[in-house]
């Protein structure tokens, strides 16, 4: 949804410079996440927010909504 405003690049080195990660995430970085999620090791998981997003949420102190 975002890759025809990442091809200017004042908006994606603005966007680069909120990420702690420093790049905009992947579909595989969500799909990582999922199949941990679904996978024995993240059986014990339950009533959790988990932001796949680079580490913003962790960097700016806000609630992921």
């Amino acid at each position: 949804m975002t890759s025809e405003r990442l091809q200017d690049p004042g908006f994606a080195a603005a966007l680069e410079n909120r990420i702690a990660h420093g790049r905009p995430g992947q579909p595989e970085d969500v799909a990582k996440v999922v199949l941990f999620l679904a996978s024995p090791d993240g059986r014990n998981l339950a009533g959790v927010v988990l932001p796949v997003d680079g580490g913003t949420t962790a960097s700016t102190g806000r609630p992921h909504a």
